[in-house]
């Protein structure tokens, strides 16, 4: 029986690099699209930016709270521990978060990364400076079935999750349900849809555009904030990357 794709140690290795890798340990090529870096330290960023007032400097609402689902292993997260005093990360993948929660408690974990094809070299990668780990809680769960033990939040961030769902347009009808009057909702997505994780058939362009269908689904429930590009760069190996540029959009609750 083969290791689900989430799970195996070779994409466990990526991500943690993806996450957490230094810039020019990731990118060591001045020529490269540097701006695509640090995508799930970018998309809180930018997300929160001019839509929340602890974004903006001000003081952070007491009890704000965050839901990351699809954390895989955990930078936004802790990047939304700057802006919330509660942050709750999910994923799917049990392997995702037992990674998460080891750099949570070390600080730094070691992994073997691919430098050239059929190479590796040890690369040790750190939580990031200024973020507070102990804030921050990671379970594995499913998010097309989350219990409301967790309760209501201020801020849901899904980054390139919905693509990855069977049946985004009942995650994203029913997500709400999660999030307080006047709360964020950060979607992001390249909307790479395929059949071994969506059903064709609840693909999202069957609505229109994405984004049109985004606007169908959730205009009754949300007022729209925002739509900004979000590029991140993929390593495979030393001279290989993944360019791709997800789509962000942003909404307050009604």
């Amino acid at each position: 029986m083969s290791i689900p794709y989430y799970e195996t140690s070779a994409i466990l290795s990526e991500y943690l690099f993806f996450h957490y890798g230094k810039s020019s340990d990731y990118l060591p090529f001045s020529e490269g699209p540097h701006h695509a870096l640090e995508f799930p330290r970018r998309i809180v960023e930018r997300g929160l930016a001019g839509v929340y007032t602890g974004a903006e400097g001000d003081s952070m609402p007491l009890a704000a709270r965050a839901l990351d689902l699809g954390c895989a292993v955990g930078r936004s997260s802790f990047e939304l521990s700057r802006f919330c005093q509660e942050v709750i990360g999910i994923d799917y993948s049990a392997a995702f978060v037992q990674a998460a929660q080891v750099i949570q408690k070390e600080k730094k974990i070691t992994l073997p990364v691919v430098s050239e094809v059929g190479k590796t070299k040890e690369v040790t990668v750190e939580i990031p400076l200024g973020v507070f780990p102990e804030r921050v809680q990671f379970y594995q769960g499913d998010a097309m079935n989350l219990s409301t033990d967790y309760g209501m939040f201020d801020i849901l961030l899904a980054g390139n999750l919905i693509d990855r769902l069977p049946d985004p347009k009942i995650f994203l009808q029913g997500i709400g349900s999660f999030i307080k009057q006047g709360g964020i909702l950060i979607l992001t997505s390249p909307y790479t849809w395929m059949e071994s994780f969506t059903p064709r058939e609840k693909w999202l362009t069957l609505e229109g555009e994405n984004f049109e269908a985004l606007q169908k689904i959730l205009t009754a429930d949300y007022e729209f904030q925002k739509r900004e590009e979000m590029p991140m760069l993929i390593r495979e190996h030393h001279r290989k990357y993944q360019w791709t540029v997800s789509e962000m959009t942003v909404w307050r609750k009604k």
